[in-house]
């Protein structure tokens, strides 16, 4: 498991103010990262955006806590999903498909 990086607000303002006039490479070191760690901080905290997957943050799905069709249970799960996991496993489960 990756150590997390927590930046201080000094960090972060030098980061913000610097992108345009030094390096990565520059950056990274005065943070104490990688060059691909300082890439994914920056693409966190919407300094700067790149292409590719490597450097996108996670997505959060939107969720709701509308009834499961099944068992009426309005536990928290990805919108769009109208039956709940335990039931999805059950009905696995029980005929040997998913739904």
């Amino acid at each position: 498991m990756p150590r997390h990086i927590s930046l201080t607000d000094e960090q972060l303002s030098y980061l913000r103010d610097n992108i345009n006039d030094c390096t990565f490479t520059h950056l990274a070191r005065h943070i104490g990262v990688c060059v691909d760690t300082l890439k994914r901080i920056l693409a966190r905290h919407n300094i700067k955006q790149f292409d590719g997957a490597k450097y996108v943050p996670k997505f959060k799905p939107a969720t709701w806590n509308r009834p499961c069709m099944k068992c009426k249970s309005t536990a928290t799960r990805p919108k769009w999903q109208y039956i709940c996991n335990s039931c999805k496993e059950r009905n696995h489960d029980d005929y040997g498909f998913n739904i």
